[in-house]
């Protein structure tokens, strides 16, 4: 009969752990983006292989990506926020 507060119980405390390792985990790499942001030099003497993936990529948006004005939010047609995943 207590089955299932047992589960419940247990999805709420793995949910609450795995998010608090992903917060920690989004929080890193936002450091790592605005440290690179100001100064990119010192990424280059700690970690090469990171330095050389992130020069790989251009900073800005060059080409017809920058002119395009941003799409609406609305749904997956024309470009929408879930148009990776359902478009």
């Amino acid at each position: 009969a207590l089955w299932w507060q047992a589960q419940l119980a247990g999805f709420a405390i793995g949910y609450a752990a795995l998010s608090v390792v992903g917060t920690t985990v989004q929080a890193g790499v936002a450091a790592l983006y605005v440290c690179y942001a100001e100064d990119p030099t010192p990424l280059a003497s700690i970690a090469p292989s990171l330095y050389a993936t992130f020069i790989a990529q251009p900073h800005v948006p060059t080409g017809g990506e920058a002119e395009r004005p941003p799409t609406s939010l609305g749904g997956s047609v024309g470009g929408g926020w879930n148009s990776g995943f359902f478009g």
